[in-house]
């Protein structure tokens, strides 16, 4: 496919399964590979989606073909793993938080630049109408000077399952 970014997942996880859901579903993108430390998820990835898998992140970040990286692992490796993806010259998808502090954050910002990676944070409901609203409410201090927001999702049926790994997504 011409014009396709060839992608990978480290950590494919529930977060990282959903990416690879998402690039298997996206015109002019593939996913190429993933890595994991969980033999069992390394199985799951690589019979559901075709691709080939690496019981070890560095090897997926010499893997030639992968151009563009989703980083999907806990949360406090983020920074880890995304300073050494772009070192390795590969594009990132970091899933939120980008880093556990301002400064790791800083840091990958400025390699990042520095080497010439594009670089994204993915939050998946940065765009919906309810965070624009309070997005808007926060910038125009309509509810007062807020130093310090705090979100959770609950499901409309009241389950929590932002916060559970019981179930892996369901294939399609």
């Amino acid at each position: 496919m011409a014009n396709t970014m060839r992608m990978g997942v480290i950590g494919p996880g529930r977060m990282g399964q959903y990416h690879c859901q998402q690039i298997a579903d996206c015109a002019g993108s593939q996913l190429v590979a993933g890595s994991s430390g969980s033999e069992g998820l390394r199985e799951t990835v690589a019979e559901r989606f075709a691709i080939r898998t690496y019981d070890d992140h560095e090897a997926l970040l010499r893997d030639p073909e992968v151009e563009w990286l989703v980083i999907a692992t806990i949360t406090d490796r983020h920074g880890e793993w995304a300073l050494r993806a772009i070192r390795r010259g590969k594009n990132l998808v970091i899933e939120k938080p980008i880093a556990l502090s301002l400064e790791e954050t800083e840091k990958i910002i400025s390699a990042a630049d520095r080497e010439g990676v594009r670089t994204t944070v993915y939050n998946s409901r940065r765009w919906d109408a309810d965070f624009q609203l309070v997005r808007r409410l926060l910038t125009e201090e309509a509810l007062g000077k807020t130093s310090l927001p705090y979100f959770e999702f609950v499901q409309p049926d009241g389950k929590d399952d932002d916060h559970t790994d019981e179930n892996l997504l369901p294939e399609r």
